[in-house]
């Protein structure tokens, strides 16, 4: 049950997710987590389209991916979420991460901009200083070949600290 990335996009599955950082790690499953996309059955059939047939497809609520990676197998599993609050839920539910990749948080929730495609307004900021403070690295980067931008470095002090 290897996590070889959790990443938070706010697009979810598009195909830089699909044709960048599935072969970059490796990854023969792919996970949505949200409460909301798997209630949306079209959202989901539109996704499935869009992943190669040699690449698994689940969408998950928050509270099931515990069990869905204690049934996984020897996958390499690649998570998706959509925010930040969500990835803090899924640790808190008992999933432990070593790290988080933010590739896109767009500036639709009044944010300032740490990158060209990361834009983090307060509740974002308190959400990357909970995960730093849970020893979480979490880094911002868009692709895989790109440089990787540590969060941590937003907050008041190196460990979150203020």
């Amino acid at each position: 049950m290897p996590v070889v990335l959790a990443r938070v996009d706010d697009r979810l599955l598009h195909g830089q997710v699909v044709e960048g950082w599935t072969p970059h790690v490796q990854a023969d499953l792919i996970v949505v987590v949200s409460d909301t996309v798997c209630l949306e059955k079209d959202r989901c059939r539109l996704m499935q389209l869009i992943v190669p047939d040699h690449i698994d497809l689940k969408v998950v609520p928050l509270e099931g991916l515990g069990d869905l990676l204690k049934s996984s197998g020897d996958s390499n599993i690649l998570l998706l979420f959509a925010g930040l609050d969500d990835v803090l839920s899924v640790l808190e539910g008992g999933v432990d991460l070593d790290s988080i990749n933010v590739g896109n948080l767009h500036n639709i929730k009044g944010g300032t901009e740490v990158t060209p495609s990361v834009y983090l307004n307060n509740r974002d900021l308190e959400a990357v200083k909970r995960l730093v403070q849970k020893g979480v690295a979490v880094e911002a980067r868009e692709v895989p070949d790109g440089v990787p931008f540590d969060l941590a470095c937003c907050l008041e002090g190196p460990d979150g600290s203020e």
